[in-house]
C-alpha cells in the first residue's frame, strides 16, 4: 500500500461529526429497514398457503359471529313441518335439521362461536401469566 490509507475503510468523514454520517447514510437502503411487524406481514403475503388460511379463517370467524344473528333460524326454535330434515340448499336449512327440528347450521355456527370465545379467554389468561411470570422474573 503506497500513501495515506484510504478513509473509507475507517467510515471516516473528514471535518464531519456524528449528525452528518447519519444524515449521510438516512437516504442509503442499509439505513431503511423494515421492522418486525412490516416482514412478518411481507413473508405472510408471499406465501399462498398462508394467505388463503388466514382469508378462510377470517370467514369462518366473521361468519361465526354475525350469522346467527342475521340467520333467519334460531339454534333453539324448533322447525315442527321439518324433524330430521336432510341437507338442502333448496331451503334454508343447509346442514338440515335434527330430532327436534332444529337448524343444524346456526347450531355448528353457534358451537363455533364457543370454541373462539374459550380460544381467546384461554390466550387472554396465558398472556396474562406469561407477562406476570416475565416481569417478575425480570
Amino acid at each position: 500500500m503506497s500513501g495515506a490509507p484510504r478513509r473509507e475503510w475507517f467510515n471516516w468523514y473528514p471535518g464531519r461529526g456524528a449528525a452528518a454520517r447519519a444524515q449521510a447514510l438516512a437516504g442509503s437502503d442499509a439505513a431503511r429497514g423494515r421492522g418486525l411487524w412490516r416482514d412478518a406481514w411481507a413473508r405472510l403475503r408471499r406465501n399462498r398457503a398462508a394467505m388463503l388460511s388466514l382469508i378462510v379463517l377470517s370467514l369462518i370467524t366473521v361468519g361465526c359471529i354475525v350469522l346467527p344473528w342475521v340467520w333467519p333460524y334460531n339454534y333453539a326454535t324448533p322447525d315442527w313441518d321439518l324433524l330430521n330434515h336432510g341437507p338442502t340448499l333448496a331451503g334454508m336449512h343447509w346442514f338440515g335439521t335434527d330430532g327436534l327440528g332444529r337448524d343444524l347450521f346456526v347450531r355448528v355456527l353457534w358451537g363455533c362461536r364457543i370454541s373462539l370465545m374459550v380460544g381467546v379467554v384461554a390466550t387472554l389468561v396465558t398472556l396474562l401469566i406469561g407477562v406476570t411470570w416475565g416481569a417478575v422474573a425480570g
